[in-house]
């Protein structure tokens, strides 16, 4: 578009030659080199972020699978113990159904627009209670103290998301971002170039350059804004999780009446 009203000016203006205010030299690539630099500089910060929320989804995953299997475990030792407990046994579907109520929760929480708070953590405290319960059982006590260490880095992982979907770039950067996009662009229309076909290919290039990278830093620094950009981190592994889940505990035989 721009290349278009270069081109436009050339033709109004110049009167099918090169029209402008400035030559276009060396002098004038130092100011464009320079705000390269910076946007540059700025985007290896944000993807700093970005690759650590890249993992976020994976970690969350695995401890989300090492927490179903130590309720698997525990409903196990328990069925063997029953009698020593002096309690109901407890039903593998109930209590597996709350690991996918936990994990139904994160995954709606990761493609949220809003990223709240209360619609995450009390999905976690959910899995705690749980984990409480079983607790009380005597032949779970020493299994239960491990299955709290998982847990609380499933809460880990979660609160570190939350920080970093929570969390923008300087909005003043962006805004200075924009003064020295709008800034270059009216140089370049005020560029004289030495003929109408390079200034079109210069200025085409280098305004698709600027404003490329402007969009992919605000696009990196919000690795878990799904439908709002075109980075975001794959939440394939925790889904895949959570079908697996799912078909497990509908594999599993209904508790007798």
């Amino acid at each position: 578009m721009l290349a278009t009203a270069k081109y436009g000016l050339d033709v109004w203006l110049g009167g099918g030659a090169p029209w402008g205010w400035l030559e276009y030299n060396s002098d004038l690539n130092v100011i464009f080199t320079a705000v390269v630099f910076i946007m540059g500089f700025v985007l290896g910060g944000t993807l700093t972020d970005f690759k650590e929320a890249e993992r976020l989804p994976g970690e969350v995953a695995s401890q989300l699978e090492i927490l179903e299997d130590w309720m698997t475990e525990c409903v196990a030792q328990q069925h063997a113990h029953g009698d020593k407990d002096g309690r109901d046994r407890l039903d593998e579907r109930a209590v597996l159904g709350e690991v996918l109520t936990t994990t139904d929760a994160i995954v709606g929480w990761f493609e949220s627009r809003d990223k709240k708070s209360e619609n995450i953590y009390p999905a976690i405290k959910r899995l705690d209670a749980q984990v409480k319960a079983m607790a009380a059982y005597p032949s779970l006590k020493g299994i239960t103290v491990r299955v709290y260490g998982d847990l609380n880095a499933l809460r880990k992982a979660v609160a570190r998301a939350y920080t970093i979907a929570r969390t923008d770039f300087l909005g003043t950067a962006y805004t200075l971002f924009e003064v020295f996009i709008v800034a270059l662009f009216l140089l370049l229309l005020a560029c004289k170039f030495k003929s109408i076909v390079t200034a079109s290919v210069v200025t085409g290039f280098m305004s698709l350059t600027y404003w490329y990278l402007y969009r992919l830093i605000r696009d990196v620094d919000n690795p878990f804004g799904y439908g709002e950009g075109h980075n975001e981190v794959s939440l394939h592994l925790l889904t895949r999780f959570r079908e697996r889940l799912a078909a497990r505990i509908a594999a599993l035989a209904l508790p007798a009446a």
